[in-house]
C-alpha cells in the first residue's frame, strides 16, 4: 500500500510541474528563437534570432533609465559626461552609456559593454560572459545573424611575422539581432569571447 501511495504522489507532482511549465509565458533559459526577418533602420535586410529578455548584461537592459541602472548596479566609480550623453564605468570592465534622445534630460541606455576578461562576472541572462569559448555562442543562441571579420595584414613583413600579428590581432564579431534597432555582439579573439556589446539605435 505504501508503494502505491508513493507512486501516486510522484505522478501528481509530475502533472503539477507539467501544468506549471505549460502555463508559464517566460522565455526559458537557452531558448533559441525562430528567426524573424526585417530591415534595420538603415534599410539593410536582417534576421532577428534573440528575444529582448536575452539582451542584457548583469540585469541591465537597453532603454532603461539612469535610476534603474543605479538600482541594478549601484553607483559607478567613474562618470564621463559629454553633450547629450553619459557614460557610467563599473569595476570588472562594465560600461553603460546613456543618451538624451528626446532632448528633455531623460537619459536612457543605448549601449552596454563588458570588455574585461573576468569570466562569470559580467554575463547575459543566459549565462554567457567574457572569457568563455566562442563555441558557447552557437550552443546557447544558435547561428549568428551577422558575422564581421577584422583581419590584420602586414604585407611588408615576412610571412611568419604577419601570421603572428594576425593570430594576435584578428577578431571575429558575432551579431545577434533582437529587432531593427537592438543587437547583441560578441567579439572573439583566438577562440575566446573578449567583449560583449549591446547596442540600441535611436
Amino acid at each position: 500500500m505504501k508503494r502505491y501511495r508513493k507512486y501516486f504522489f510522484q505522478s501528481l507532482s509530475a502533472i503539477a510541474l507539467g501544468l506549471m511549465l505549460m502555463g508559464s509565458e517566460e522565455v526559458p533559459a537557452f531558448a533559441q528563437r525562430q528567426p524573424v526577418f526585417t530591415n534595420d533602420f538603415g534599410g539593410t535586410r536582417i534576421s532577428c534570432s534573440v528575444y529582448r529578455e536575452q539582451v542584457a548584461l548583469n540585469g541591465v537592459y537597453a532603454g532603461e533609465s539612469v535610476e534603474e541602472v543605479r538600482q541594478a548596479l549601484g553607483a559607478p566609480y567613474y562618470i564621463n559626461r559629454a553633450q547629450g550623453t553619459l557614460e557610467y564605468h563599473y569595476s570588472g570592465g562594465l560600461s553603460v552609456s546613456f543618451a538624451d534622445f528626446s532632448g528633455t534630460g531623460d537619459y536612457t541606455v543605448f549601449r552596454i559593454e563588458a570588455s574585461q576578461s573576468r569570466e562569470g562576472k559580467m554575463s547575459t541572462p543566459d549565462g554567457v560572459s567574457v572569457g568563455m569559448p566562442e563555441t558557447v555562442l552557437s550552443d546557447v543562441y544558435g547561428t549568428a545573424d551577422a558575422v564581421w571579420i577584422t583581419k590584420y595584414i602586414s604585407p611588408k613583413l615576412p610571412a611568419s611575422d604577419d601570421e603572428k600579428n594576425q593570430l594576435r590581432c584578428n577578431k571575429t564579431t558575432y551579431v545577434y539581432h533582437c529587432n531593427e534597432g537592438l543587437s547583441m555582439s560578441f567579439v572573439v579573439q583566438r577562440g575566446i569571447i573578449t567583449e560583449i556589446i549591446i547596442r540600441q539605435s535611436e
